[in-house]
């Protein structure tokens, strides 16, 4: 949401697709994305895979450092769910960050 607010959705669309891709979420498979100046082109199915979604992450407000960005995606979705409280566990980003070789990759 945030990328294609930014961007606009033909701008997004042209790195992640939008398209159910059949397959776990954690899968390490892209779609053929091919154009004139890249015919082995290849991008993420959809935003909603985790190589999608860090595809999306990086094209929000790319300008800013890493500690901006997150307070500002932070920042913004608590005023779509009316200023309530958002936040992350900590203990499990640890211990999630621990074993994430794959995301780590795909990022």
């Amino acid at each position: 949401m945030l990328a294609v607010t930014e961007h606009g959705s033909e701008f997004v669309h042209q790195y992640v697709g939008s398209e159910p891709s059949g397959v776990k979420f954690n899968e390490m498979i892209l779609k053929p994305f091919p154009n004139e100046k890249y015919p082995n082109k290849k991008i993420p199915h959809n935003p909603c895979i985790n190589a999608g979604a860090i595809n999306c992450t990086s094209m929000i407000k790319p300008n800013l450092n890493i500690s901006d960005k997150y307070d500002y995606i932070i920042n913004t979705y608590k005023r779509l769910v009316g200023n309530k409280h958002v936040g992350f566990n900590n203990t499990v980003y640890l211990s999630e960050s621990l074993t994430a070789d794959r995301n780590w990759c795909l990022a």
